[in-house]
């Protein structure tokens, strides 16, 4: 209950910059550029700020898992870290372990990003003898305890959103290692995505996220709302095959909902269509909720779904079809 608590006090001091602060965004924003390997590392700060580390990943035997390290902190001094993993299979959710840390139980090393936790790695990044990033988890809970590898498939980046730093080091990547639940050891291969935001002062009020992928093309997508009504940015970036990325014109992406449920008080979109045109990329899918996850916390509601992604990509006339199955969100504050 102490550190539920601190979690409620943080997310006061935060909620009038949520509510209030306004990004001094354009009609293009967002603009991606190439990531370096200590952007994945902690990031000091002398002010108030959240910083987190997620991670997801579709695994073999129908298992699936969502991750999370997240730091909030004052001036490099005070603050705590909470690690988060949740479990899915087929999509139904198995479970959830949280574990509150004080920040001086855990050290860091920014070059290579390192954090350490009772002399153990649980969080690596390095580069590999291709030059591909590379990292490696080890989280053991209660229930629940990954041990895996995420090696880069897609080149990454990061851009400034108007209210921090946002970097998808890998896009997309394949993944292996061993998940544990309730102390039976699976072995697992999977595809993943790894982000890390920091200097984060202040958030949207609300967001859709989500990501797919063609044979050779991975898009990501994030809507962030200011108000319920009022746009904040909508950013898409595209990586077309191992080393390229193009950043998508807001005024070049259509995205509207075709089908709703009503959820905990909320009309939730669970079929929707997303669309991109512009130059030589082309982009028609649609999605379909499987299955939906509801939480919250305090004044956030958090909806996160197992998507399946049907349509085509076409890059420079090259058409592909897209038949993917991803993990998206929804998330409203207030």
């Amino acid at each position: 209950m102490r550190h539920v608590t601190i979690v409620c006090v943080f997310m006061l001091l935060l909620l009038p910059f949520t509510i209030s602060a306004s990004s001094n965004n354009t009609s293009n924003p967002f603009n991606p550029q190439d990531i370096d390997l200590i952007d994945l590392a902690y990031n000091r700060t002398n002010t108030i700020a959240v910083q987190w580390w997620y991670f997801d990943a579709i695994l073999s035997h129908n298992y699936s898992t969502v991750i999370g390290l997240f730091h909030l902190g004052f001036k490099n001094k005070i603050g705590f870290y909470f690690i988060r993993i949740n479990m899915y299979q087929n999509g139904t959710f198995l479970g959830r372990n949280i574990q509150f840390i004080p920040m001086k139980q855990i050290t860091y090393q920014i070059d290579p990003p390192v954090f350490i936790y009772k002399d153990i790695t649980i969080y690596g990044a390095k580069h590999d003898y291709e030059g591909k990033i590379n990292v490696s988890l080890n989280f053991e809970m209660k229930d629940f305890h990954v041990n895996l590898s995420f090696i880069e498939t897609a080149k990454g980046w990061k851009g400034f959103t108007g209210r921090g730093w946002w970097a998808c080091p890998l896009p997309k990547a394949i993944v292996n290692g061993r998940i544990y639940i309730n102390n039976q050891s699976i072995l697992v291969t999977g595809v993943g995505y790894h982000e890390h935001a920091w200097m984060v002062q202040s958030t949207h009020r609300n967001w859709k996220w989500g990501k797919f992928s063609s044979e050779s093309t991975n898009i990501i997508f994030s809507k962030n709302m200011k108000n319920i009504f009022e746009e904040d940015i909508f950013l898409a970036v595209v990586n077309i095959g191992e080393n390229i990325y193009v950043g998508i014109h807001r005024n070049n992406i259509e995205y509207y909902h075709t089908k709703y449920m009503f959820d905990h008080g909320k009309l939730i979109p669970i079929e929707s269509k997303f669309l991109i045109n512009q130059d030589n990329i082309s982009v028609n899918v649609t999605f379909r909720s499987e299955t939906v996850h509801y939480t919250s916390l305090i004044l956030l509601k958090y909806w996160r779904f197992h998507m399946c992604i049907n349509g085509t990509i076409t890059i420079d006339n090259k058409l592909e079809e897209v038949d993917d199955k991803e993990i998206m969100e929804y998330l409203y504050i207030l």
